[in-house]
């Protein structure tokens, strides 16, 4: 029995994100209407935000204001 190397050097989240269907998430955004307004942060970036922790955009722009030190080299500042 061989060892399955598809997923050799892969990150686990990204691993985990594999099994998650862009295609699907976005016909079930579509028959709820849930993109109506949306211009660029669309529900499957949502929904992997989701699947890290976190629950909300201000979520995600407090922890990075909060480690702004640590990301300096990003511009965030």
């Amino acid at each position: 029995m061989g060892k399955s190397t598809h997923f050799s050097g892969q990150p686990l989240f990204n691993q985990l994100l594999f099994f998650v269907s862009r295609s699907r998430i976005a016909k079930i955004a579509r028959n709820h209407d849930a993109e109506r307004y949306v211009k660029k942060f669309n529900t499957y970036h949502h929904a992997v935000l989701m699947l890290l922790g976190y629950h909300s955009l201000r979520e995600v722009i407090l922890g990075l204001l909060s480690n702004a030190h640590k990301l300096s080299h990003l511009g965030i500042t």
